[in-house]
């Protein structure tokens, strides 16, 4: 099995569908689980992610092309508008 790259131009697209698969499989959940403290658990959700983003990005991953496709650094760009739309 070949490792699909990130410049293979018939998968490239996947992987901006597995951060939103993921993203909406765990929305749902948080929002049973945290009922009533939902826009407090975004919030550090929020900054839990942008802050690892910082760091993974700087400090613990390699200089690759791809590692910016991972699913726990984008999902920042997804957890602040659920925030804003929950507030």
């Amino acid at each position: 099995m070949a490792l699909s790259l990130p410049n293979d131009r018939y998968t490239e697209h996947f992987w901006s569908l597995a951060v939103e698969e993921h993203f909406y499989l765990l929305l749902p959940f948080l929002l049973v689980v945290a009922k009533n403290n939902t826009a407090k658990i975004l919030a550090a959700l929020s900054a839990l992610f942008f802050v690892w983003s910082m760091v993974a990005t700087h400090l613990l991953l390699p200089v690759a092309g791809y590692s910016s496709w991972r699913t726990d650094l984008i999902l920042r760009f997804l957890f602040i508008p659920a925030l804003f739309a929950v507030l």
